[in-house]
């Protein structure tokens, strides 16, 4: 068993799982697509894709003209069953929306989970790519599938954690290209086949980091936090240079981005952070911060920056920047 891994499952086909399915099968393996949307399964096997997203509509029609010169296949299903007799492996990238106090609900991962589990009688890797607070797989799904399916951990099945990193508008490349696979496993044979699965799919090579299951969760969360803090650098930067005369923020982030300890990206003053990953990543990171009683002032202060982008008078945070600029306007009409 997975010696030889050729077929592999993808439960939901959103946005970025029907762009995960599609790659895989570029890469030469044999995915089944399984989504409860039985409108948007009978699209994607008749060539139509649900939205737009660059090489998405191209992807598609290669795998349903028979035109495609990869080797693998792609068909699609409302059937949960059948991803069990497909392979031995199967990802699930189901939404996990956040909740007001800023956790994430699994909901949809417990109920795809619950599905599989209870046709499970034979070793299977589940994959999760779906993003979760730490402690979530071992916590919340782990007891979740051994319930239902009778099973226990690394006897039964195995578990791992493959968080995607990847932007809208640039799935398909960051799914092909990635800067980093982090793979959190519940066994190291486990792992091995993730990190199989991986560099088989990739046409660079990324820096693969294998882990536990919390830090993997983690890392997810983490990474876009630190983001957010160097935007929010960066565009308070833009702010302090826009009351300067003379001061260039282009020209300040080039030249310190050149720093390999800083490093250009995300380092230009401009709007403020926001889309679907990062805002919800910093209110998740906050709310495990408070879960385990620790401090996060950081990520807290980048979300009021965020908050209060371009509006100085209205918050005190930005007040003290305010009167700098204000006293330093003075000294240059002197």
């Amino acid at each position: 068993m997975f010696e030889s891994l050729t077929a592999i499952t993808v439960i939901a086909l959103g946005k970025l799982g029907l762009c995960l399915a599609l790659c895989l099968a570029e890469r030469g393996f044999n995915v089944l697509g399984v989504d409860i949307d039985e409108q948007r399964v009978n699209q994607v096997n008749h060539g139509v894709a649900p939205w737009y997203e660059p090489g998405l509509a191209e992807l598609l029609a290669r795998y349903t003209t028979g035109s495609h010169l990869g080797g693998g296949s792609f068909r699609a299903t409302t059937q949960h069953a059948q991803a069990l007799t497909h392979g031995d492996c199967t990802i699930v990238l189901v939404p996990t929306p956040q909740e007001s106090d800023g956790d994430f609900s699994t909901r949809y991962v417990e109920s795809a989970l619950a599905a599989l589990a209870q046709s499970l009688t034979e070793k299977h890797l589940f994959i999760l790519s779906s993003t979760v607070l730490p402690g979530t797989l071992d916590g919340v799904i782990i007891p979740l599938i051994e319930r239902v399916s009778g099973l226990r951990l690394n006897e039964g099945f195995g578990v791992c954690y493959v968080p995607d990193f990847v932007a809208l508008g640039n799935v398909i490349n960051d799914f092909l290209r990635p800067d980093l696979v982090v793979i959190g496993e519940s066994a190291a044979v486990y792992g091995d086949v993730v990190a199989t699965i991986y560099q088989r799919l990739c046409l660079n090579q990324p820096a693969i980091s294998r882990m536990s299951l919390i830090s993997a969760e983690l890392a997810k969360v983490s990474l876009n936090a630190y983001i957010t803090m160097k935007i929010s650098f960066a565009n308070t930067l833009a702010n302090l240079c826009e009351c300067i005369p003379g001061a260039d923020v282009d020209a300040i982030t080039q030249a310190i981005g050149a720093d390999r300890r800083i490093s250009p990206h995300y380092l230009r003053g401009g709007t403020a952070f926001g889309g679907s990953c990062f805002p919800r990543d910093v209110s998740a990171f906050l709310r495990l911060a408070e879960v385990q009683g620790t401090q996060a002032e950081l990520q807290r202060i980048t979300t009021r920056l965020l908050m209060c982008a371009g509006c100085y008078k209205q918050d005190s945070l930005c007040r003290p920047m305010k009167l700098f600029c204000d006293q330093r306007r003075q000294t240059h009409r002197v």
